[in-house]
């Protein structure tokens, strides 16, 4: 298991940022763990529910954290 802390706006998927336990920092203080399923990759927040739909591609999970991202500095502002 990963312990590596990421800020969502530096999250990529060629940095080795895709692997279980990655935790990524958002905006406004929201902290969420990349988390392995037997279907895909997801996002899991403290109390391990599941944040994002599981998916087997690193793009597809990268865009889920911009689009929370993204969001969450819509609730911010």
């Amino acid at each position: 298991m990963n312990s590596q802390s990421i800020q969502a706006a530096a999250f990529h998927p060629m940095r080795g940022h895709v692997a279980e336990g990655v935790k990524v920092a958002f905006p406004g203080g929201t902290v969420l763990t990349v988390k392995a399923t037997m279907r895909g990759w997801t996002l899991v927040d403290a109390h391990g529910r599941q944040q994002t739909t599981p998916t087997h591609d690193a793009n597809a999970l990268t865009a889920s954290i911009v689009k929370i991202e993204t969001d969450a500095e819509t609730l911010v502002a």
